[in-house]
C-alpha cells in the first residue's frame, strides 16, 4: 500500500487558517471524528497555487480518484525532463487522459492540455484580444472542478476563433504556411466586403468560407495554432487523431516529432507530451520516448519501449491485435466467371 500525499488543508472557523497537511484519508478520519463537518472548506496543494484568493471546496464535494501511479506523476514528470517528445499509448480506460491531467497540474499554467473537441466551429472572427489572466482563471477552475466534478469531461478552452485572432500576423502567416504544406490548402484573411477596411474577417480557404471546411481541418488549425501560442511551454495533447485522416496524422507527426522543425515553428516549447490510440503517432526517431500505460485494478502503471520488438509488439495491438485486421482478409473466394 502506498503512502497517500499530505496535500489537504482545512479551514479553521476560529482562526481563518488554513490546517493541515493532511491526506485525504487523515482528512476523513477528521470528519468522521466530527473535527470538520461536510460544509467545511477544504483545499489541496494545488488550488493552494492559485494565492490568497483560493477558497477551496466544501469537503462533502471532493471527487475521489482512488489511483495510484507507477512510478508517481512527479516521477514520471522528473524523468521525462529536458525529453522533447513523450508518447502515451494504451487501450481504453488505461489512464492516459488521467495521468495527463494529473501532469498538467504538476507543469502549473505554463502549460496547456489541449482536448481535441473536432466541432470547432469559426465564422466571422471576433478580433477581442484573449489577455493572459483568461488562461490563469481556466488554469485555476480547471484545478478546482477537477476535484469536484462527477464525471470525466473533455473540454478545450481555447477555441479556434481565440486561435487565431489570438496570434500576431507572422505566427498567422507561418500557421497557414504550415497548414499548406501539410494539407495542400490556401489559406488567408479575407473581409466579408472587399471594399470596406471596416468589415470583419473571415478565414479563406481556396476561395470558400473555413466555416464549410472539415472538422478535421479545423482542429488541425487549432492544433497547430496553440502550438504557436508563447504563453505555453509545456504542451499536453489527448488523441489529435481525432477527426484527422490517416494520411494527415502520418504527416503531423512527423512534423510534431522532427525537433529541428518544431523548434523552427514554435521555438518556445520546451516539451510535447501526446496521448494517442493512433500507431501514426508514436514517435519513430526515438524509441524510448513511446510509453505503454495500462490499469490493473487501481494501480496506474506507465512503462517505456526499451526494443524494437517491444515498439513493433505495440503497433500490432494499436493496429488491431489481428492480422486479418492488418494485412490478410478472413477468406479468399475464388470464382469463375463473369460473376
Amino acid at each position: 500500500m502506498k503512502t497517500q500525499a499530505k496535500e489537504w488543508y482545512y479551514g479553521d472557523d476560529e482562526t481563518g487558517q488554513w490546517l493541515g497537511p493532511l491526506s485525504l484519508d487523515e482528512l476523513d478520519a477528521a470528519r468522521n471524528a466530527g473535527t470538520i463537518e461536510e460544509y467545511t472548506r477544504v483545499i489541496n496543494s494545488q488550488m493552494r497555487q492559485q494565492g490568497p484568493m483560493a477558497q477551496g471546496v466544501s469537503y462533502y464535494m471532493i471527487s475521489r480518484i482512488n489511483v495510484e501511479f507507477t512510478p508517481s506523476v512527479e516521477e514520471f514528470r522528473k524523468q521525462r525532463e529536458g525529453k522533447q517528445t513523450t508518447v502515451l499509448s494504451g487501450p481504453n480506460n488505461s489512464g492516459k487522459t488521467l495521468l495527463l491531467k494529473q501532469l498538467f497540474f504538476q507543469y502549473g499554467q505554463g502549460s496547456y492540455l489541449v482536448a481535441c473537441n473536432r466541432f470547432s466551429h469559426v465564422d466571422i472572427l471576433n478580433t477581442r484580444k484573449v489577455e493572459e489572466y483568461e488562461h490563469r482563471r481556466y488554469y485555476d477552475n480547471f484545478s478546482q472542478q477537477y476535484y469536484m466534478s462527477q464525471q470525466n469531461s473533455e473540454d478545450n478552452e481555447l477555441k479556434l476563433e481565440q486561435v487565431l485572432t489570438s496570434l500576431k500576423n507572422p505566427h498567422r502567416e507561418k500557421l497557414f504556411t504550415l497548414c499548406k504544406e501539410l494539407l495542400g490548402n490556401t489559406f488567408s484573411l479575407q473581409r466579408t466586403e472587399r471594399d470596406n477596411d471596416f468589415s470583419p474577417f473571415y478565414v479563406d480557404m481556396d476561395g470558400e468560407n473555413l466555416r464549410y471546411g472539415s472538422s478535421g481541418t479545423r482542429l488541425l488549425l487549432t492544433l497547430l495554432g496553440i502550438l504557436l501560442d508563447e504563453r505555453f511551454t509545456v504542451l499536453l495533447i489527448d488523441e489529435p487523431e481525432i477527426g484527422l485522416s490517416p494520411r494527415i496524422q502520418a504527416v503531423l507527426s512527423r512534423f510534431l516529432y522532427d525537433e529541428e522543425r518544431r523548434l523552427a515553428f514554435c521555438s518556445h516549447l520546451r516539451q510535447l507530451i501526446v496521448a494517442t490510440h493512433s500507431h501514426l503517432f508514436l514517435d519513430r526517431n526515438v524509441m524510448g520516448n513511446n510509453h505503454v500505460v495500462t490499469k490493473s485494478g487501481s494501480e496506474v502503471t506507465v512503462r517505456p519501449i526499451t526494443t524494437v520488438a517491444e515498439y513493433h509488439q505495440l503497433q500490432f495491438n494499436m493496429l488491431g491485435n489481428e492480422m486479418e485486421a492488418i494485412f490478410m482478409p478472413a477468406a479468399i473466394v475464388i470464382v469463375e466467371g463473369d460473376s
